[in-house]
Parts: structure tokens; sequence; C-alpha cells
């Protein structure tokens, strides 16, 4: 597995805990993997591998997604066991392609 390849939800890296961030904006995010750090900030990997802080006071509420530990080949890790959790991993874990082709935009000169 190589950093562009895309997160498995079936088989994460052993280390991650995936999880839905609540914030105080009334977002909700799900995540690939959640590290609470010495500051209180948040560090969340997306599952395109991005990764974004959040300070403490923005983040209502953290729910751990239920995970087991699985070994496929060889390599051990975790794999989400809820089937809506699993299927909304699997969505976000798709690339996603944005494309306007039939909203053409001109740039202005200033």
């Amino acid at each position: 597995m190589t950093r562009d390849d895309l997160l498995n939800p079936r088989l994460l890296p052993k280390p991650y805990s995936p999880a839905v961030v609540y914030t105080t904006d009334n977002e909700r995010t799900f995540v690939a993997d959640v590290n609470l750090l010495e500051n209180g900030w948040a560090s969340l990997k997306r599952w395109d591998r991005s990764r974004v802080k959040v300070p403490a006071h923005r983040i209502e509420q953290i729910e751990m997604a239920p995970t087991e530990t699985t070994r496929q080949e060889d390599m051990v890790g975790v794999q989400i066991v809820d089937d809506d959790a699993l299927e909304e991993a699997r969505r976000l874990a798709q690339p996603t392609v944005e494309a306007d082709t039939d909203q053409v935009g001109e740039v202005a000169d200033d």
C-alpha cells in the first residue's frame, strides 16, 4: 500500500480509528482516523488521506465507528463492522470527479 492508494474501509492500517466528528457549526464528518493531540485539538485523516486539525472548542462529539481487527494476506488491520458506516466509508473513499463541462466560464483580465 502506498500513500497514493485509496483507503480501504475493509482493511485500514492497524492504528486507524474511524469516527464521526460533530462540530459546533452542525457539521458531521466521517473520517478514516482521528487522533487527539496534546494541545486538545483533533487531527482528522480524511478518506482521501488529507489531514485537517480541528480545535477542541469546535468539537461537540466524536463517535467512534465500530471496528474489529482483521488479517488479509500479509497485513493486519482494522475493518469497519457496522453496515451503514461501512457503506458510507466506501462511498467517501471513492475518488470524486467534478466535471462541470456544461458550465464554461471566462476569466476576466483586470
